[in-house]
């Protein structure tokens, strides 16, 4: 009995010694086990991420939906006329067709783990009018004029018409945020014809952008805010990744006499459809 067990550590011993070869292999096995679960911590980090700017990006139509539809459900109180009811019919129509897109876009990067910029023909005039449309309720609650001005002749656009919703939907909702009762804000939308560029500015009268935000934009850093439901972050880095995907140029900075904040966009000739 005490041979036997003698016999059984000595095997243990032999088996626990592993030849060169032996090693090697465990530690390539290692080395991928971790290239594995350093992936897998990557990707589940993308998901959240993704999931985290879902969310961000249809909280503007969701809000259009709920405050058009919160008039249409006391349209007698209001004293709404068929009109007003068959165009807020329309516009909770739109936004609902907005999150949609949102949506499908945000499983299908998931599906494929692709990330692309698609080419639709825009008539921004139209996806102007829309744009408005879905803001202007919270405007008029806030006490602020939004405006927009487009070029006489403005070309149509050959960009991704989800991506180009969530750029701008972010950056006027930032500036209807910042931007006190009385202000304004402002969309313009211009032809640079010495370049053949298309140029995009969103400016307001609030109170502009804080020095350590602007100087994080200018090195191109991204960042979240710790400021809540008032902070720039989340939809400002929305708005960067929208814009790199689309081949695009975008500045930030503050109004020369410190009223009001001003974001600019540059697509290339390549824009225009």
């Amino acid at each position: 009995m005490e041979h036997k067990v003698g016999h059984e550590s000595s095997v243990t011993e032999q088996t626990l010694e592993l030849t060169p070869a032996s090693a090697k292999a465990v530690a390539a096995a290692e080395k991928e086990i971790s290239a594995a679960v350093r992936q897998l911590t990557q990707r589940l980090g993308g998901a959240e991420d993704r999931l985290r700017s879902f969310a961000h990006e249809i909280r503007t139509p969701m809000s259009a939906l709920l405050a058009y539809s919160d008039m249409l459900r006391r349209c007698e109180a209001l004293e709404l006329s068929q009109d007003q009811i068959i165009d807020y019919g329309a516009t909770i129509h739109e936004a609902t067709l907005r999150v949609l897109a949102t949506a499908e876009r945000t499983l299908d990067e998931h599906v494929t783990d692709e990330r692309r910029s698609r080419s639709d023909g825009i008539d921004f005039r139209e996806f102007a009018n829309v744009l408005l449309k879905t803001f202007a309720a919270q405007a008029d609650s806030l006490g602020v004029e939004l405006k927009i001005d487009i070029d006489d002749h403005f070309p149509e656009l050959n960009l991704d018409r989800v991506l180009l919703d969530g750029v701008l939907s972010n950056l006027i909702s930032n500036a209807l945020k910042f931007t006190p009762r009385g202000g304004n804000v402002s969309i313009q939308a211009r032809v640079d014809h010495r370049d053949d560029a298309i140029i995009f500015v969103v400016s307001d009268t609030g109170r502009g952008f804080p020095a350590d935000v602007l100087l994080k934009l200018e090195n191109g850093e991204t960042f979240v805010s710790n400021d809540g439901p008032r902070g720039w972050g989340r939809g400002l880095k929305i708005v960067r990744d929208h814009l790199t995907r689309m081949g695009a140029e975008f500045e930030v900075s503050n109004l020369d006499d410190g009223k009001g904040a001003i974001a600019t966009i540059r697509f290339p000739r390549e824009a225009i459809a």
